[in-house]
């Protein structure tokens, strides 16, 4: 196996030197998710980018088995890419915006950089969805302008800014704006520990339902929202 990996890998490496990538691989055993969290700190990547089977394949306990671990442990971002997320209809539309999916917790400040940082990068306009709880006011949630500053988003940013509100779940809510607007990436924070057991969350649900790839950032303070957009170029474009 290890033979077979290497043959793959070397042909992985000459195909992005035609590119003009520069390129380096390894071939470790272990643990998943705590091998490539390790990988990641010793060459101090910006980003990890980790395949899912999609939504024809793995359901959300399959996914969360090593996405989950590998998301909450990791010392920068990481992008989800399923195995079907560029088929047929699905595929993405060139220019599609930035979907940054709102939610209160740690990590929320980190996602809004990344995801602003993206939308400058790639001049997108960055669609911010937040999906309205029972027990949250109708009257406050739809000041548009006062959410997006208590969130940290400026409206006079050098980008365009459209803030959708959404009642009902958070997937649900997600789920449809990608199927509507057909962004090049969603971009979710996520914390790094939960207070239930099992693969649980807005975030690994969409990991094994959503069409596009997904951007979950850490509440980590060493989160360089440039070398983010820099590594997920690929994906937004």
């Amino acid at each position: 196996m290890p033979e077979e990996a290497r043959a793959v890998l070397d042909k992985m490496s000459e195909d992005l030197s035609r590119d003009g990538i520069h390129s380096h691989s390894e071939i470790r055993q272990g643990a998943v998710a705590q091998m490539l969290v390790d990988v990641a700190r010793q060459y101090e990547a910006g980003l990890i980018v980790i395949g899912t089977e999609g939504c024809e394949g793995a359901g959300p306990v399959v996914v969360g088995a090593v996405t989950e671990q590998l998301v909450r442990m990791a010392p920068c971002p990481v992008l989800a890419v399923a195995a079907d997320w560029n088929a047929g209809p699905y595929r993405p539309i060139p220019g599609g915006p930035i979907l940054l999916a709102m939610e209160r917790n740690e990590a929320t400040k980190a996602a809004v950089a990344v995801a602003g940082s993206l939308a400058e990068t790639f001049d997108r306009t960055l669609l911010v969805i937040h999906a309205r709880r029972p027990d949250e006011s109708p009257n406050i949630l739809n000041s548009g302008a006062t959410i997006l500053e208590e969130f940290g988003i400026q409206n006079k940013s050098a980008f365009p800014i459209r803030y959708i509100v959404e009642d009902g779940k958070p997937t649900d809510a997600i789920s449809s704006a990608i199927e509507l607007y057909q962004p090049s990436i969603l971009v979710v924070g996520v914390k790094r520990t939960s207070e239930s057991r099992g693969p649980h969350g807005t975030a690994f649900s969409l990991l094994a339902t959503s069409r596009v790839p997904v951007l979950c950032v850490p509440p980590a303070e060493s989160v360089i929202p440039e070398a983010v957009a820099v590594a997920s170029e690929v994906a937004v474009r």
